[in-house]
Formats: structure tokens, C-alpha cells, sequence
């Protein structure tokens, strides 16, 4: 496919009008084709009788929208949406909504993390009480933070990150040392490798990594399928440790290179807090 240099208003119809109300939180596909988003127009999808956010996907080459937000029969959702994460091809959309009839069952009250397949029109409930959901590039994991307590072993009563697969089996607690015991703070703001292998995400907890005890949310690494937690954000000044917060991450692919922003002063020998950082989790090497 080839697109134009030029900037394309994503949230229009396929006839050029623009929507009635705000769209936020995109999310775009890998070959930059489709792009979800929240919607609270009503006029880029017709019919429209609900009056909350939807979550629409967008084919940049066609112009055509559709909505996500539905059931499998096409039923539009009767809660809002938020915060899709679309997979690399586009076939898959993971999304937050507080509507019940998405999936027969689903009797949640609070925030519930849902995956549509464009292609065939199947949604899948995961999990409910979510936040922050990122699906992989596969579209066969999803991962997502909650203070509900999912697995046994999770008692910290705060936030915790879990991976399952898009069709909500496989469900495991990531925000765990290597020998499985849960963080004992709060851990958000997961991103997911390619195919689903690491998880990036941050922590306050003091008991993923040895040494790592500072208490502030730190950058963590989980390797899925070892259960090995790393460190992201490595310190010249290991008498004073990690000094300050990292909040925003971003992992690559195959999971080889990860960048967060932090407010620690000692990642990096001679530069201050409020930085963004790039790693090299192979190597090790970390630069801005």
C-alpha cells in the first residue's frame, strides 16, 4: 500500500466529513493502514444511537470506518469505550468499555477489557476492573493493569499487571518476581513485545529485583517464559540507587530495545531527571 506524504484527518467519514464530536486515543496498525480510536461523534458511523464513546477502526486506504464497539450480532455496546490497542495487522482491537452487552454474562460493574476481531465480528471478554491495555503485535496476548485479584497468589490489594490471551484464557500474573510472588506495590502502564514474550512494565514494588527497593515506579522487564525480571533503568550510583520515577515506556518488537521516560538522576553519569532514555536489553548499553 502506499500513503501520501501528506497529514490525513483520520476522524471522517469516507466522504470527508468531519466528526461531530472529539476522537482521541489512536492506535495504529504496523503497516499504518488502520487506525482505532475513541469517538464521541455520531456522525461517522451510521446509525449511532448511543450517546457515548465508541471505538471505531479506520481503513486509511479506503476511507471506510467500522465500528468495534459492538457485540458478535453487530449490536452497538451500551457503555462507553476507551483506549483501543489494535493489532499489527488490524484484525484485532483490545479496548476498556463499562457495557454489558458485549458478552452474554458479563455482569462487571466497573471497567472491562474486551477484544474484537474485525474480521469475523467475535468479541471476547478478558478481564474486568482494567486499565491501560496493550494487545501484541500477533494479536494473541493482550496485557493490562487492575486492582482486582485474578490469581491466588496476588494480595497486594493495589494494581498488578496480568497477560492472557486475546480470547481471555492463559491468564497470568506478570507483575511477579522470578519465583512467582507477586509485587507488593503497585505495578501499571504494561506494553507488550510482538508476540507476547516480554512485558514491559512499571513498578513501585521493592521485592521484583534485588536492589531495586527504592520504592519509586521503576521499569521492569518480564520474560514470560523464563519468569526472569530485569531492571530496565540500570544506576552509575549504586550507594544511592534508583532516585527518581519512570512512568511512560515503550518496547520494541522482539522485546530487544526498550524506551522510558524518567525523573532519576543517576541512569545516565551527568544528566539530570525529566529525560527520556533508550536501552539495549541485550547489550545492556542505555543512552538518551
Amino acid at each position: 500500500m502506499t500513503i501520501d506524504n501528506d497529514v490525513q484527518r483520520v476522524s471522517e467519514t469516507s466522504t470527508g466529513i468531519s466528526g461531530d464530536s472529539y476522537s482521541v486515543n489512536p492506535s495504529i496498525s504496523a503497516n499504518g493502514q488502520w487506525v482505532a480510536f475513541q469517538s464521541y461523534a455520531h456522525n461517522l458511523v451510521s446509525p449511532d444511537y448511543n450517546p457515548m464513546d465508541d471505538i471505531l477502526v479506520k481503513n486509511l486506504v479506503t476511507g471506510e470506518i467500522i465500528r468495534a464497539s459492538t457485540n458478535a450480532s453487530g449490536e452497538q455496546a451500551n457503555g462507553g469505550g476507551t483506549d483501543p490497542s489494535i493489532s499489527a495487522d488490524g484484525s484485532k482491537v483490545a479496548f476498556t468499555s463499562w457495557a454489558n452487552n458485549l458478552v452474554p454474562g458479563t455482569t462487571y460493574e466497573g471497567p472491562m477489557l474486551f477484544v474484537k476481531d474485525i474480521v469475523d465480528g467475535s468479541i471476547a471478554y478478558v478481564a474486568g476492573g482494567v486499565n491501560d491495555a496493550c494487545i501484541s503485535r500477533d494479536g494473541q496476548y493482550v496485557t493490562f493493569s487492575t486492582h482486582d485479584s485474578l490469581v491466588p497468589n496476588d494480595t497486594n490489594g493495589t494494581g498488578s499487571i496480568y497477560r492472557a490471551r486475546t480470547d481471555g484464557s492463559d491468564l497470568r500474573l506478570v507483575s511477579a518476581d522470578a519465583t512467582g510472588i507477586a509485587d507488593d506495590g503497585e505495578s501499571l502502564y504494561s506494553t507488550i513485545s510482538g508476540d507476547g514474550r516480554f512485558v514491559l512494565f512499571a513498578s513501585n514494588s521493592t521485592n521484583l529485583v534485588a536492589g531495586h527497593d527504592s520504592g519509586l515506579p521503576e521499569y521492569n522487564l518480564k520474560d514470560m517464559d523464563s519468569g526472569a525480571v530485569t531492571a530496565v533503568a540500570p544506576v552509575y550510583d549504586e550507594a544511592n540507587g534508583h532516585n527518581g520515577a519512570d512512568y511512560r515506556g515503550a518496547i520494541s518488537a522482539d522485546g530487544r530495545y526498550v524506551v522510558f521516560d524518567s525523573f532519576s538522576s543517576n541512569i545516565v553519569d551527568g544528566v539530570g531527571g525529566g529525560a527520556l532514555f533508550w536501552k539495549d536489553t541485550w547489550t545492556g548499553q542505555t543512552k538518551l
